[in-house]
């Protein structure tokens, strides 16, 4: 083999290694991106979530601070399952997060009245949620199966 060709081939296999790894560096961009992107339509799909119960607050806020007076008893429970149905996805959505652990917790305990006086179907809910409802409402009366 000549010397020219030998050199040419040297520089083939370094070419071959440094398309190597500028793939692996693609790649690895490529997985952070998609990570970062996954992370933000999660927070934007919890914020929706989060609007969707505001506004249900807005629209019938003698049931947002937990409160009813006698004959709304029916509204106000179908209220406070759509709270904690929202509490419930939005503590999954973003579970280990302080601030939305927060703000779960805000909506939860709006609502302890009536998590201890009425009886919830807590097997219908994710345990961990659960857990940190227990957290929340020390009280929190859940049927037996």
């Amino acid at each position: 083999m000549t010397d020219s060709n030998q050199r040419l081939q040297q520089w083939a296999h370094a070419m071959t290694i440094v398309a190597g790894a500028a793939a692996a560096v693609t790649l690895v961009t490529g997985l952070v991106l998609f990570k970062l992107n996954s992370d933000e339509q999660e927070r934007v799909a919890t914020l929706g979530v989060l609007q969707e119960h505001l506004k249900l607050s807005v629209e019938h806020p003698q049931f947002a601070d937990g409160k009813y007076v006698g004959d709304e008893k029916e509204q106000y429970e179908w209220f406070a399952s759509h709270a904690l149905f929202t509490a419930e996805t939005i503590y999954l959505m973003q579970e280990g997060d302080e601030g939305w652990e927060q703000t779960v917790r805000g909506i939860v305990e709006r609502h302890a009245n009536y998590l201890v006086s009425e009886k919830q179907r807590c097997q219908d809910f994710n345990p961990k949620f659960i857990e940190f409802v227990r957290g929340a409402v020390p009280g929190l009366n859940c049927e037996s199966r």
